[in-house]
């Protein structure tokens, strides 16, 4: 709260730790939080606080909650919090959108920027999804868009942070944040999203995929950033469907390294046409003696949100260099599927839950350790909606029916006790 009269800005802060097993009740944590205050300009004031006249303070709480008075405070502050990710938290405010997406523009560290960012995001993706509405708000998708646009013009100095700029929270991130989840759902709301803002910004895409590279490898961390900001690019391009495919194949072909090759690779998966074919034929005849490529290439296909993933799943599952006595090719496939690809896994009608429940079943004989690994994946299965939820319950009771190793048995007995 703000007293003008006072030239006062009093800012409150409370923490809680959930309980633990073993630990119901949490004592407070020392949380540095290092703040600063902005004006409307964007201007950050120097303002005085423990005797300190400074334009930035570290906050110590160390109780349940404290209040902290800033004197000096000459306008209306909006607070820059947790900056430099001060405390290792997660971080509930009630700034409003607005001000988060002017802190967005123009704060001065990055990490607070970042964070801005990331909230205006999830909470416009969140809001669509759970109005079951497919488009997000318009007028606050445009305040969104226009801060990521100041934001990375900001930061064309560093296009490694740039890049980072351009990341919007996956679906396997949101899913966390909302109750009765329904990924398919917060998928289609995050496409729109980022179909709108590689819109907004498709000529600074194309220029920073088309910029010049030297054709020898540097490992600088400057050209390491060039390659990063490329391959956010093509990712963001890609949302566009077929219209910068032609480029993207350009890209996959001309790339210098694998890791550049995959990311165009990856962007590919996400069109919907032969394009990403014949490109993971390419990457394959050129990779295939490398086994640690070639998971790769088998994640890349397992994390793809297309049409005919369960059928490019099923023709994974059975090529003979897909053997289950390999923890790593396994893993490559139903890990990443289950694990990196929400959208295909916790499918309404309970596919993804099935096609786990029966590999489990024939990995467990082979290799318990991997069989219980891969059990984790249905560890959040209460998070979803009704539908799924009885899917996932489903193949659960399977399992524990089923006769499997001892720490296989332990985690599914975890995962249904969790429920009752």
């Amino acid at each position: 709260s703000f007293d003008r009269l006072a030239r006062t800005y009093s800012l409150r802060l409370a923490q809680a730790t959930p309980p633990t097993p073993g630990q119901s009740e949490k004592q407070p944590m020392t949380l540095p939080m290092r703040v600063a205050l902005f004006d409307a300009n964007g201007v950050k004031l120097q303002t005085g606080f423990a005797g300190e006249v400074a334009d930035e303070h570290v906050l110590i709480l160390d109780a349940e909650a404290a209040d902290f008075v800033f004197t000096g405070v000459s306008s209306q502050p909006r607070p820059s919090l947790n900056r430099g990710f001060s405390a290792p938290i997660r971080l509930a405010d009630d700034l409003a959108e607005s001000d988060r997406a002017a802190l967005a523009g123009f704060d001065d560290d990055a990490f607070a920027q970042w964070e801005a960012l990331q909230s205006i995001s999830r909470a416009l993706i969140l809001d669509a999804a759970r109005r079951r509405d497919p488009a997000p708000d318009p007028s606050r998708l445009e305040s969104l868009i226009e801060a990521v646009r100041h934001s990375v013009t900001r930061a064309a100095h560093d296009p490694a942070y740039a890049a980072l700029l351009l990341y919007i929270p996956t679906v396997g991130e949101l899913v966390m944040d909302m109750k009765d989840a329904d990924p398919t759902a917060i998928h289609t709301v995050r496409l729109e999203v980022r179909r709108a803002l590689a819109r907004r910004l498709e000529g600074r895409l194309v220029a920073a995929l088309d910029a010049d590279e030297a054709g020898v490898f540097d490992a600088s961390a400057r050209s390491a950033g060039r390659r990063a900001l490329r391959s956010g690019a093509l990712s963001l391009l890609a949302s566009l469907g077929s219209e910068h495919e032609a480029r993207i194949v350009a890209a996959f072909e001309s790339a210098d390294t694998m890791t550049e090759r995959l990311a165009a690779l990856t962007a590919l998966s996400s069109i919907e046409s032969g394009s990403f074919d014949l490109a993971l034929a390419a990457f394959e005849s050129r990779w295939m003696d490398s086994a640690l490529v070639m998971d790769k290439w088998f994640g890349v296909q397992a994390m793809s949100v297309r049409g005919d993933l369960r059928e490019r799943i099923q023709r994974l599952a059975e090529r003979p260099d897909y053997d289950l006595r390999i923890p790593n090719r396994v893993r490559a496939l139903a890990a990443s599927f289950s694990t990196g690809n929400p959208v295909a896994f916790h499918a309404a009608d309970g596919w993804g839950y099935r096609f786990l429940a029966d590999l489990i079943l024939k990995v467990d004989p082979l290799n318990p350790a991997l069989s219980a690994r891969l059990g984790t994946a249905f560890e959040s299965w209460r998070s979803f909606d009704a539908p799924r939820r009885h899917q996932a319950e489903a193949q659960l009771k399977r399992l524990s029916e089923a006769t499997l190793s001892k720490n296989a048995t332990d985690i599914v007995s975890r995962a249904l006790a969790d429920h009752s």
